[in-house]
């Protein structure tokens, strides 16, 4: 039992440094993504500004870039909330584990209390199982959406770099993340 423990403890942890690590790359994104925002909001008021060139090539290929970096710390952000999530459920599934083995008697030696209680706690570790599943499906399909967007993406930014007076369709507003 106490080899269990102390397994317990060092996941614990190591999910505990991972927790951390995360928060620390959330801020750090958080940042990043401001000082994206300032660039972006700077460039595109030049690029507007510039009606009768529609902008310099390298202009729209900063904004360009701009767009992508800030789609990249988007879906980190996104990956890491999930990464989050699913060590909160890894927590709660090995707290679970913790409890159930407190029920690790024969049937007939439990009390109508004991088996209502180790069932409660089987239920509760299904729910855990299935929500750390919903969130593996949740990856996997915005995996999925990502490589769809950046295709279309791509295809309206060569569009713009071919005809630069096609840039209104490929607008990006750089403060509309998080209300501000």
């Amino acid at each position: 039992m106490r080899t269990l423990a102390r397994r317990a403890k060092t996941s614990e942890m190591q999910r505990f440094h991972k927790a951390q690590s995360i928060q620390r790359r959330l801020e750090e994104i958080e940042v990043t993504y401001k000082e994206l925002e300032d660039k972006g909001v700077v460039l595109e008021q030049v690029l507007r500004g510039e009606e009768d060139s529609c902008g310099s090539p390298a202009m729209i290929d900063q904004w360009v870039h701009l767009v992508h970096q800030k789609n990249a710390l988007v879906s980190e952000e996104s990956d890491l909330m999930v990464a989050s999530r699913q060590l909160e459920l890894e927590d709660k599934q090995s707290t679970l584990e913790m409890e159930l083995r407190q029920y690790e008697l024969d049937d007939s030696e439990k009390t109508v209390e004991q088996q209502a209680e180790e069932e409660r706690v089987l239920q509760d570790m299904l729910e855990v199982v299935d929500m750390r599943n919903s969130l593996v499906a949740f990856l996997d399909e915005n995996r999925l959406q990502e490589m769809e967007s950046d295709e279309q993406q791509a295809t309206s930014l060569l569009e713009v770099k071919r005809d630069p007076t096609a840039s209104a369709g490929a607008q990006v507003y750089w403060a509309s993340r998080h209300g501000s």
